[in-house]
């Protein structure tokens, strides 16, 4: 039998409650996150999270709000970020390789 860390499986069940609940509608939330990538996050409201270092290679953002978010070393390696607002958000030295659908809108903090 494979062994599970307390990790994994929190993040597993983060993923299970994020595919099956209706997460539009919520008001920003003060969150760090740092998951194993590959989750559905499509139409989220992520507005001025903390998501420095956060790992979301190959998850769904289409659609979803990251305006002012913070984003600062995140792997977006593979995201789909198609239609999502990035507007103000902090992208320095996020990982951007392969990213799907990537707009920008207005101005990104990527000099730092």
């Amino acid at each position: 039998m494979p062994s599970l860390t307390v990790d994994q499986a929190m993040f597993r069940h983060v993923s299970t409650v994020l595919r099956i609940s209706n997460l539009n509608g919520l008001s920003p939330l003060p969150i760090t996150f740092s998951g194993t990538g590959g989750l559905d996050l499509s139409d989220v409201d992520l507005r001025e999270a903390d998501l420095s270092g956060a790992n979301l290679s190959w998850d769904n953002l289409r659609g979803a709000n990251l305006r002012g978010a913070n984003l600062r070393g995140a792997n977006l390696f593979g995201a789909d970020l198609s239609g999502a607002n990035l507007e103000g958000a902090d992208l320095t030295e996020a990982i951007l390789v392969n990213t799907v659908g990537m707009t920008v809108i207005g101005h990104q903090d990527l000099d730092r």
